[in-house]
């Protein structure tokens, strides 16, 4: 199949033909190739949206769990630990569809819906592009609060926290306290208020004001 989709969103379509190919044990390179997309595209796909539809009684999944030696008591520091890897479910095609040891396995199983995965990307979405929920009052509340702070930062152009390696910007924007934090700051730093700097002269000779 061409390529010519291969930067556009998946359709419904083509997740159950992504099904189908993890049934059959196809990688995910043969996948990728029949609906002309790129490998990490079904590799994604299949790793966000497979579902755990049976969890492992084991503390641990270990190999050696049957014939355990160590009356099976899983730790990470056990010595006989053997840690379980299927190459069906962790390596190509990432989802244990159509695994002919399903009845026999006692691991993690994952399974891939393509109604439901289908479902959670519509979701995810119109979420993305419905903009922020704010209300009005919300937005001028926010407003408040960092406007202020813009026009501190044109008139000293170096707001006090940039000096305080152990102040994040995110907290400061979570604080409630914001403004009496950067007055207490710019206070202790000019206390005769923000330095005037001295008019710079350009190259035709006119005197510009910073």
């Amino acid at each position: 199949m061409s390529n010519s989709n291969a930067f556009s969103h998946l359709t419904l379509e083509e997740r159950r033909i992504i099904l189908t190919g993890i049934v059959n044990g196809s990688t995910k390179t043969a996948i990728a190739k029949t609906i002309g997309k790129d490998k990490s595209t079904i590799g994604k796909e299949i790793k966000i949206h497979r579902a755990l539809t049976h969890k492992c009684r084991m503390p641990l999944e270990c190999n050696n769990f049957r014939k355990c030696a160590f009356g099976r008591q899983c730790t990470l520091d056990c010595p006989g630990l053997s840690p379980f890897r299927c190459p069906r479910r962790d390596r190509s095609p990432g989802a244990c569809n159509g695994c002919l040891g399903w009845t026999r396995c006692r691991f993690d199983k994952y399974q891939y819906c393509p109604e439901d995965a289908h479902r959670d990307y519509r979701a995810a979405l119109v979420d993305s592009r419905g903009g922020v929920n704010l209300t009005s009052r919300e937005a001028e509340a926010m407003a408040a609060v960092i406007n202020p702070l813009f026009r501190l930062l044109q008139a000293t152009r170096n707001w006090a926290f940039l000096k305080r390696p152990f102040i994040t910007i995110s907290k400061m924007m979570c604080s409630m306290k914001l403004p009496a934090l950067l007055s207490w700051t710019c206070a202790a730093r000019y206390p005769a208020g923000p330095p005037k700097r001295s008019p710079r002269l350009t190259k035709s000779g006119q005197t510009v004001n910073i």
